[in-house]
């Protein structure tokens, strides 16, 4: 009577080393992504960000230089952001 011994190597209910880890690790990286998108979507609906605003007070011309093509000009801005 001949007795069949199991062989090692068979593929039978392994789930592939290679294949499982690249699974779990595009399964991660989708959790991860999502997870990052509720963060930043929680975060721009309780902040309410605001543009700021910028308002130019005051300007003027310091130097000019006709021959030189030369113009120097000083400039007051004044920036508001609401958000803070």
């Amino acid at each position: 009577m001949l007795i069949r011994r199991p062989s090692r190597h068979s593929r039978a209910g392994t789930s592939g080393g290679c294949c499982g880890c690249l699974c779990w690790c595009c399964c991660f990286f989708l959790l991860f992504a999502a997870a990052a998108a509720a963060t930043g979507a929680y975060l721009v609906h309780v902040l309410r960000p605001k543009a700021p605003s910028y308002s130019v007070s005051d300007m003027s011309v310091a130097q000019f230089d006709a021959s030189a093509v030369y113009t120097k000009l000083v400039a007051s801005v004044r920036a508001e952001n609401p958000t803070t």
